[in-house]
């Protein structure tokens, strides 16, 4: 996975968010994601992708408008099963300014933590995360390491298109 792949996952997911707006469904309906970030309570819509062989996870824990977001993938996914992260394997971004200023995190090192897929069945995945992440390079606070920990439940998704 790379960090690429990861925040195309964030534009995938705003797709299927905004998609979602306009047919009238709450995109909540989809999954939750309940943990912790850097000691702080994280409590956030969840989804799941597969892509290819390859498994993401994404939740807004403050809606869809502010962030912060988090998206973790890995691959090949199998189904059930402990899941190692990698380097570029998990990401977290946030707005640390009113002018859209992000803060970035993204795992660095191997292992950085895992994914634990309790179930999947009828479309929907279950399971935990936990990752250690640092701040990009040139990101306030620099340097900054932080742990995220959640448990999820998710509906695949495929992205619809709005119509016009």
């Amino acid at each position: 996975m790379h960090i690429r792949s990861i925040f195309r996952t964030f534009a995938l997911a705003s797709l299927v968010a905004v998609a979602a707006c306009e047919s009238g469904t709450d995109p909540s309906d989809g999954g939750h994601l309940l943990g912790t970030w850097a000691g702080e309570a994280w409590d956030g819509d969840a989804q799941a992708y597969i892509v290819n062989d390859s498994l993401y996870i994404s939740s807004a824990s403050d809606g869809w408008q502010n962030g912060p977001y988090v998206a973790v993938g890995v691959g090949p996914f199998h189904g059930p099963g402990t899941y190692t992260l990698g380097p570029a394997s998990a990401a977290i971004r946030y707005i640390v300014g009113g002018d859209g200023i992000w803060a970035s995190y993204g795992t660095r090192q191997s292992p950085a933590g895992t994914m634990v897929v309790t179930g999947f069945s009828g479309g929907t995945v279950t399971g935990s995360v936990e990752f250690v992440a640092d701040a990009d390079p040139g990101d306030t606070p620099a340097g900054a390491r932080s742990i995220f920990r959640g448990d999820f439940r998710a509906r695949t998704q495929l992205p619809r298109l709005p119509s016009r």
